[in-house]
């Protein structure tokens, strides 16, 4: 856990915390609670971003992650003061790192030492051990390290307690997705057949970045950025194609994606198509890349399950398209449990930062 919150996250007996996730798309935020068959999503809320961050261009003022208005407007409604929020990948830094064996103190100190290289004055990081044959070498441990500034964390808190809430942590990007691959699986959420029903590929798609994940019994064993831009090279992509500004094809992919009659020609049907397309063919590319390495001699991994989630979920047509060029199922996050628009693959990590150490 990336954190740089004064107290240890409370237990509770099934009410979740309000999660929160957030990037240059706008915020989403989620609230679960135990039910008798998985999860049940009771509040979500969103607020869209502003027009100009849509644009892509840079800020002056560095990293914002959000307004206090705009969080008060996604939390309204929302039950208690409790909060978890998670940090886009575009300030994280992911690496695979090899070691050799050693005792988890000194394994953590060799991971600091190398994490302060990659971010030499305020590093915070998170790491966890890997499988045995994902390491290169023999006689080595592989572990998965994210490391970030201790001041964007805390830019991050500060945030969160001016809008008057009472940060409880902030977690990687990773873990939180992982976590949101076992809620999906505790509710019946995953249609798998019995074998490998423990490994699956996650593909969450942010506003800058995408993030492929395999998963195993609820934790990232294989994790990696490919380089395919997220949810904001779409945008351009679409954009550019239908001669409209960001926000309007903004509004138009979001309309689509929430089912309501949005009236599309043929030129703009096809249009859509073609981006869609464009941006699937690399990212299917990169999924065959993960696969291939997981696959391998000493990890022989093979999800079973493959499911989007992240605020580029919206995609158009998204998972038919990767269904058909990666000839497997691709499913959206939902909990079965919490039918409706509410339970969108949009909010999948806030409800796994909501969900985060309730009893079981």
């Amino acid at each position: 856990m990336l954190t740089a919150a004064p107290s240890k996250p409370r237990t509770r007996k099934n009410l979740g915390r309000i999660g929160l996730e957030f990037d240059a798309s706008g915020l989403f935020c989620a609230q679960v609670t135990r039910a008798e068959r998985g999860w049940k999503l009771i509040q979500t809320g969103s607020c869209a971003a502003i027009t100009d961050s849509l644009s892509g261009q840079p800020r002056n003022s560095g990293f914002a992650p959000f307004q206090s208005t705009d969080l008060l407007l996604a939390a309204a409604g929302f039950r208690g003061a409790a909060m978890a929020s998670v940090l886009p990948m575009e300030v994280c830094d992911l690496r695979v790192l090899e070691f050799p064996a050693a005792s988890p103190a000194e394994l953590e100190m060799m991971v600091r030492n190398e994490v302060e290289g990659l971010v030499p004055q305020n590093a915070v990081f998170d790491f966890w051990t890997l499988p045995s044959g994902v390491a290169q070498r023999e006689n080595m441990t592989s572990v998965c390290s994210l490391c970030t500034d201790r001041d964007v964390v805390s830019s991050t808190v500060s945030r969160l307690q001016k809008a008057g809430f009472l940060v409880e942590g902030i977690d990687g990007l990773p873990t939180a997705c992982a976590r949101a691959m076992a809620m999906m699986v505790d509710s019946d959420g995953v249609n798998e057949p019995s074998t490998n029903a423990s490994q699956q590929m996650c593909i969450h798609i942010g506003w800058k970045t995408c993030l492929l994940i395999l998963v195993q019994n609820g934790v990232p064993v294989l994790a990696r950025v490919p380089r395919i831009g997220g949810l904001c090279e779409f945008l351009a992509r679409l954009s550019n194609a239908l001669q409209l500004q960001p926000a309007e094809t903004m509004r138009l992919i979001r309309g689509l994606h929430q089912g309501l009659p949005v009236q599309t020609s043929r030129f703009v049907r096809t249009r859509i198509e073609e981006a869609v397309q464009d941006w699937c063919l690399p990212m299917c590319d990169e999924i065959s890349r993960s696969l291939t390495f997981a696959r391998r001699p000493g990890l022989r991994m093979t999800p079973s399950a493959f499911v989007i989630m992240g605020p580029g979920s919206i995609i158009p047509e998204l998972k038919e398209s990767l269904s058909h060029e990666l000839v497997n199922e691709v499913q959206l996050w939902n909990l079965p449990t919490s039918p409706g628009a509410g339970c969108s693959p949009e909010y999948a990590v806030a409800a796994a930062l909501s969900a985060w150490e309730i009893d079981a």
